[in-house]
């Protein structure tokens, strides 16, 4: 046996390796004597103790055997051939192309997230002498985060609750699946459009009869709402999705009052960037006027944290939480307890606050370079609030816009998509422009070459912001 030995690894495990590879590659058979340990010492000019430590672990892992007064033997290993040949490394294409600006919605400020607190509190939250990190957390969620929540709650956004009424999912959509099952399964669910898509894909694949309706005009939702027949209305009241538009308090209340008058009528409240509002102030949201529990009020920490923190959360009222308590709490928590813990340590160490303060003001410097970029004739939506803007061009079509801009490598966002129905006229030429993970100077860069990609720009009022 002719090993050419090399420097990084120890010399027994170089012989472990190459006798091994020579056992799954058939070069050593089944019931094939190995040399002896002196043997094997002299010819590779090794230590016996080298020796024996690449064949006891090769006896440990079942490669060879050791027969008293006999010798080392090779074992069968038909089930291990090849385990570990090397596969030629595949080089896959993703399909996504990359731009020098990318004006997404969804990406959050990357330069100001506190890593070395949040690498901090990671080392802290695992403790070796708690024998707690180790099970299974509560199907509800660490307690103790439920604890920070809903003091967060009552103390930012007007919310009495409670620990036990919230419980924690991975992410609005894991949340979404869970609520379905616990709502009626014949209840007509009614989203607004456009809408979260993946909220109108999920109430529809779970069952549930599905219709959408325009809150745009505040003064016409109760009414569009009642001729749906609709059970359960999932609305984003303090910042609409994609249109950035809020709902004003009376149309907050006629919601609750439609709520309240049928038994099995619910509303879902998902406020999922309430936390970032410029130059206006927070909204009420519905859960707190609500009186009669028929509202499911839902937050994350995607936006407001990283959207790599698949941590969200529901407040869940009275008639929900037995549901949930019979028949959802056989659902164990998709959350790493670890990182429960972590993001409770965050809160309650003081930094979510200040993070939340900080990257406020950083979003609202970005917000104000964009709006000067655009030019003060511009025309938008949602300026109000959240990490994105909508524009609307007159000349140039929603897939027209889209390749000008792809073309000089600035990838801005459709519309369309989020519609459920027919995209109305003053729609089809809108795109959204996100600015969280952009700085000042990449804002300037995509908003030059936008320009320069469309030429004499002529913006189209889309609405007044419907605001309080």
């Amino acid at each position: 046996m002719n090993i050419v030995f090399e420097k990084g690894l120890p010399l027994y495990e170089q012989i472990y390796r190459a006798i091994k590879k020579d056992i799954q590659e058939g070069v050593l058979s089944e019931n094939t004597k190995l040399p002896s340990k002196r043997q094997l010492s002299d010819q590779l000019g090794v230590s016996v103790n080298t020796v024996d430590g690449a064949l006891s672990r090769l006896q440990s892992e079942g490669y060879i055997e050791i027969k008293p007064k006999s010798g080392c033997y090779v074992t069968r290993i038909n089930a291990l051939q090849r385990l570990d040949i090397a596969l030629p490394v595949e080089h896959r294409e993703t399909g996504e192309r990359s731009f020098e600006v990318d004006f997404s919605p969804a990406d959050v400020e990357k330069e100001h997230f506190p890593y070395a607190v949040w690498r901090k509190i990671l080392r802290q939250t695992f403790d070796e002498k708690d024998g707690d990190i180790l099970k299974y957390p509560d199907s509800q969620g660490d307690y103790g985060l439920r604890q920070a929540i809903a003091l967060y709650l009552r103390q930012s956004r007007g919310i009495d609750c409670r620990a036990e009424q919230i419980i924690i999912g991975s992410g609005t959509s894991c949340l979404l699946r869970c609520i379905c099952g616990i709502i009626d399964k014949s209840a007509a669910v009614v989203t607004e459009d456009p809408v979260y898509n993946r909220a109108y894909n999920i109430f529809s694949g779970m069952g549930h009869t599905c219709r959408a309706i325009s809150t745009e005009k505040s003064g016409e939702i109760r009414g569009k709402l009642e001729k749906t027949g609709g059970d359960v209305f999932y609305v984003t009241p303090s910042h609409q999705f994609p249109l950035g538009y809020s709902l004003p308090a009376p149309v907050r209340i006629e919601l609750l009052n439609w709520a309240a008058e049928k038994e099995g009528r619910y509303i879902i409240e998902d406020d999922y960037d309430s936390e970032f509002r410029y130059g206006a102030k927070p909204l009420t949201p519905i859960k707190s006027m609500d009186k009669n529990e028929k509202t499911v009020y839902i937050g994350t920490f995607s936006k407001c944290i990283a959207p790599s923190v698949r941590i969200s959360y529901a407040l869940l009222p009275a008639p929900l939480l037995e549901r949930y308590r019979k028949t959802g709490s056989v659902y164990l928590s998709a959350v790493s307890g670890m990182e429960q813990r972590a993001v409770r340590e965050f809160i309650t160490g003081g930094h979510f606050e200040r993070h939340i303060n900080r990257m406020r003001n950083i979003y609202a410097k970005k917000q104000k370079k964009l709006l000067e970029c655009l030019g003060k004739s511009v025309k938008i939506m949602g300026e109000n609030a959240g990490h994105h803007i909508l524009i609307s061009l007159d000349k140039y079509s929603e897939q027209e816009l889209l390749q000008r801009a792809a073309d000089l490598s600035v990838k801005v966002y459709p519309v369309s998509g989020y519609f459920i129905r027919e995209v109305p006229e003053k729609y089809r030429s809108a795109v959204l422009l996100g600015y969280g993970a952009l700085t000042e100077r990449d804002i300037e860069k995509g908003v030059s070459l936008l320009k320069k990609s469309v030429g004499d720009i002529k913006y189209t009022n889309l609405s007044k912001n419907n605001e309080i």
